[in-house]
């Protein structure tokens, strides 16, 4: 009888977080109050899951962003109309209606734009789409390069 170990892959937990994920590093540029753009990064998440949108928000306070969070499209639409935000990140199905709406009313007001999707996805949506589960690195990532192509002259829409 042969027994073969193999070393055990770890699980991501339901929240789509690796438990042995290593920690989101922050932006350089962010840790040195001197290197920081003149505004702090302003995210808008709309997400219905309370322990998924409070982890997420924790992942982009700790790299550094401002971010205000709600669990509905019409709260989504409120926060939207009330401040300037740099980028929105939605889930794709709210309990309200779909998340790419308020990423197209985002998106018109020059925001950037992250939909968050744990189904398939219609490859005709015009915002950048981030599959669940993910780790919080990859998180951090897709909302740097979402910023980054949103600068002047990077805009790929």
């Amino acid at each position: 009888m042969t027994i073969s170990r193999r070393r055990r892959q770890p699980r991501r937990n339901d929240l789509g977080v690796s438990p042995m994920a290593p920690a989101p590093q922050p932006d350089p540029a962010m840790s040195d109050p001197a290197s920081r753009t003149s505004k702090q990064r302003h995210i808008l998440l709309v997400e219905d899951d309370a322990d998924v949108r409070d982890i997420v928000e924790q992942i982009l306070t700790d790299g550094g962003y401002e971010v205000d969070a709600t669990g509905t499209l019409n709260d989504g639409f409120a926060l939207l109309c009330s401040r300037r935000y740099d980028l929105v990140i939605s889930d794709a199905r709210l309990p309200d209606g779909s998340g790419t709406d308020v990423a197209d009313a985002a998106a018109a007001r020059g925001a950037e734009t992250l939909v968050l999707t744990g189904y398939g996805f219609d490859p005709h949506v015009r915002h950048k789409i981030m599959p669940k589960p993910f780790l919080p690195v990859e998180l951090i990532r897709a909302v740097e390069t979402a910023l980054w192509d949103g600068r002047e002259g990077h805009r790929d829409r």
